[in-house]
């Protein structure tokens, strides 16, 4: 019961089951079971980061292994691959921080302890042709030489032998719920000698079959491989929600060190070319052609744009394929191209037998924005400014992109190609103070000088002026954003800060509050969201 819970991303209900077993199980004096409760408790200990009493735990089943026979002295099977995972979590940890270029913060864990384990392990599964077992025998040695290898390119080609055999065995053996280890651990490989296609269709089938769960913890893996691998920032934001949300603290450093090195990812060119999809209606054929030249274009210059007219026939059926191209996993961006016609028809202004397929990705953008709170990928774009009128409600305040040329001399293809690209125009340095003289008629004015008021500010300015009791609140939320933690503080720049107008670190976070609240002042209700931003937080985390 513990691991179905597991499966499911019920950490808390999995330590109850497993605590409720070892009861049952100590009360039957049935030694192998005994074994299997305790290990079930010391997985899903570890899963929730609290290693050493995981590792307590295993080592008090391992002891009565021993006991029980003491001809295998080591645990085996399911039980002894999980004790080899915590066992090489350390090497893990180390191997991801070498492929991040981040600080290493433990020493080169010693593997050699675990590669002696699944070599006895796999010998008696290979005996009694157990193919499960076989397969995570031979996916604990891929990842043993994958974690010695320091990130060596290409890996060796044992690495490929062991995590191919434990793909092969586990397909054979139809498990499921392994599956995507071993895919996760090829993807790793295979990025690593430069298979990047390789790479991305391990992680697309490994996310098929943790959806289709759904598998959540899975889910959080595979989002956290494709942020490192490929410098996925949507994908990275969705692990941290989906970690925090199942409790899978296990995860909670190696988030980290990605967050820390994703903050240097506008530094460098981007690894992967950015995946676009565009969501747009067929108003007629000149538009529809407007459309595919500028995602030619687009396609042209390093961006891996995706459009309906590149798929004449989906297998999969096209409002399966429509919410397939709106997931985060398989698009960093979405351009929605807004026209009269695309807004009637995502509005369900038309008949019913026209524009179903724009109605239907209006509903599935609609439900990712209600989800997310905040919008970091659905894009506006327009071809002429007077279809600002018609850009859908969930996104009128996001910033918008009037392409009048499909080239970099347009001012509004460059601002989109520099998003999509990540590519942030740069602050120049900051300059010196300037001293100005001290007197001057505004200096020097005379007290008994008649005082002109300045004149009054029409009804629609007036009404964006702060009150003394907004300006005392907002003084509060500022306050607040200063003494937040830092991680928290780092996510609402994240979700907040689309534009890079917040100071970049070292500043001190009480700098960067300030340059915060005034990205939020900036749009209507951007104070009432932050603030619901920061209430979701300190909730999340109780």
């Amino acid at each position: 019961m513990s691991g179905l819970e597991l499966l499911r991303g019920e950490v808390s209900a999995a330590m109850n089951a497993a605590k409720q077993s070892i009861k049952y199980a100590d009360r039957s004096g049935d030694t192998f079971i005994q074994i299997a409760c305790r290990t079930a408790l010391a997985d899903a200990l570890h899963q929730t980061g609290r290693f050493a009493e995981s590792r307590r735990l295993f080592e008090d089943a391992e002891a009565r292994q021993v006991a029980r026979q003491p001809e295998h002295p080591r645990l085996y099977s399911l039980q002894g691959f999980r004790y080899c995972e915590l066992l090489l979590s350390d090497a893990e940890h180390t191997a991801w921080q070498r492929c991040l270029l981040v600080p290493l913060t433990r020493a080169n864990a010693d593997c050699s302890v675990v590669s002696e384990r699944a070599i006895y392990a796999l010998e008696g599964a290979e005996n009694r042709r157990l193919l499960r077992d076989i397969a995570l025998e031979h996916l604990t040695l891929a990842r043993v030489i994958l974690y010695e290898a320091h990130s060596a390119v290409p890996t060796p080609q044992t690495a490929f032998d062991h995590v191919n055999a434990a793909v092969d065995s586990l397909r054979a053996a139809s498990d499921m719920s392994h599956l995507p280890r071993g895919l996760l651990t090829r993807a790793w490989i295979r990025f690593l000698s430069d298979d990047q296609p390789g790479c991305r269709e391990d992680l697309d089938e490994a996310w098929e079959i943790a959806e289709r769960g759904p598998m959540p913890l899975f889910q959080a893996d595979i989002l956290l491989y494709r942020a490192r691998l490929f410098r996925n920032r949507t994908a990275l934001a969705e692990a941290r929600r989906l970690i925090e949300k199942h409790g899978y603290h296990r995860r909670d450093e190696e988030l980290a060190d990605t967050e820390a090195a994703a903050e240097h990812w506008n530094d460098k060119e981007p690894s992967m070319p950015t995946k676009t999809f565009i969501s747009y209606s067929h108003d007629n054929e000149q538009h529809s052609q407007r459309v595919l030249t500028l995602a030619n274009q687009l396609r042209a210059q390093g961006v891996d744009a995706e459009i309906d007219q590149y798929e004449p026939r989906p297998p999969q059926g096209w409002p399966l394929w429509c919410e397939e191209q709106l997931r985060p996993e398989s698009s960093d961006f979405v351009l929605v191209v807004c026209t009269e016609t695309y807004l009637n028809r995502i509005e369900k202004r038309v008949p019913a037998d026209e524009g179903r397929g724009v109605f239907w990705e209006g509903n599935v953008i609609r439900s990712y924005l209600y989800e997310e709170k905040s919008n970091n990928r659905f894009l506006p774009v327009i071809f002429d400014p007077k279809d600002g009128t018609y850009i859908p409600r969930p996104l009128k305040d996001t910033t918008r992109y009037l392409l009048t040329a499909f080239d970099l001399s347009d001012p509004g293809y460059e601002a989109l190609y520099r998003e999509l690209t990540r590519q942030t125009i740069q602050r120049p340095p900051l300059g010196e103070v300037v001293t100005l003289r001290r007197g001057g008629v505004s200096l020097e004015r005379s007290v008994s000088a008649p005082q002109v008021l300045p004149p009054v500010a029409p009804r629609e300015v007036r009404s964006t002026f702060s009150s003394a009791v907004a300006a005392h609140t907002e003084t509060d939320l500022l306050e607040e954003l200063k003494r937040l933690p830092a991680g928290w503080f780092e996510e609402l720049v994240h979700r907040f800060d689309q534009h890079n107008a917040v100071s970049a670190r070292p500043a001190p976070q009480s700098t960067r509050a300030i340059d915060l609240l005034k990205v939020v002042e900036a749009t209507e209700d951007g104070p009432d969201r932050l603030r619901e931003e920061i209430r979701r937080l300190k909730g999340s985390r109780r």
